[in-house]
């Protein structure tokens, strides 16, 4: 996968329908280690549009996993008005 399928893999997931539990959780995605070379910019784009993405590491039995939880900025309180459209 290059950086632009991803790109549009995630607005896919982030277009979708929003549970309640996401709205305030924030979607989660699995990270890839094929993703490897690219992700950090990616994460950067949706940062720069004003989206809140943070990584969680979990250790297992069947090694470490990545995800990034995508939180949309409308959804959370804050005194700043932040943008919340997605990167094309």
């Amino acid at each position: 996968m290059d950086e632009d399928t991803l790109v549009s893999e995630i607005n896919r997931i982030l277009q979708a329908t929003w549970s309640k539990k996401q709205t305030s959780m924030g979607k989660w995605i699995e990270v890839q280690w094929s993703w490897a070379g690219f992700i950090g910019r990616t994460v950067n784009k949706y940062k720069e549009c004003g989206w809140i993405v943070k990584k969680q590491v979990e250790l297992g039995p069947d090694g470490r996993k990545v995800w990034l939880i995508f939180m949309n900025p409308n959804w959370i309180p804050t005194k700043d008005k932040i943008r919340d459209h997605l990167p094309y």
